[in-house]
């Protein structure tokens, strides 16, 4: 069984190795492809996951849910990197611009959300939520601000 619940997006990574599930029920799961074995569960959130993005090296998810929250998660240790909060309104949209050195990794990210008026998800804003930090091939740290 895939969600509890609905299941309210399907991204498959820029590798096309994995596919990134969001759902009313609180979670986001990723699974390998093509044999669709669930590979991680993220729980993280509190209500429902609108959006995710993945980073250009299949190696990071960005979520956003209806908690007022967006998350960023490292796929390769299966944990939270950061908790961006502090939004009055749902976070129903999620993108992500990385740059990748000669090796293709990522080495530095920059989120950016769209909150919502509404159910509906009308944008009243942009509200650029910044992640960056180098690393050389292993993460070991970031920065987080808002």
């Amino acid at each position: 069984q895939a969600h509890n619940t609905y299941a309210l997006k399907c991204l498959f990574s820029p590798d096309s190795k994995l596919l990134a599930t969001t759902s009313a029920d609180h979670t986001v799961k990723v699974w390998s492809v093509p044999a669709l074995k669930q590979e991680h569960t993220f729980s993280g959130h509190q209500r429902w996951v609108w959006d995710c993005a993945f980073s250009s090296d299949s190696n990071f998810l960005v979520t956003g849910s209806s908690d007022n929250t967006a998350r960023s998660w490292n796929l390769t240790l299966g944990d939270t990197i950061c908790h961006f909060n502090g939004h009055h309104k749902a976070v129903i949209s999620v993108a992500l611009c990385d740059t990748t050195d000669s090796a293709g990794r990522a080495v530095s990210m920059e989120i950016f959300v769209g909150v919502s008026m509404s159910v509906v998800g009308t944008f009243y804003t942009f509200m650029p939520q910044i992640m960056k930090k180098s690393w050389g091939g292993v993460m070991t740290e970031f920065e987080c601000r808002a």
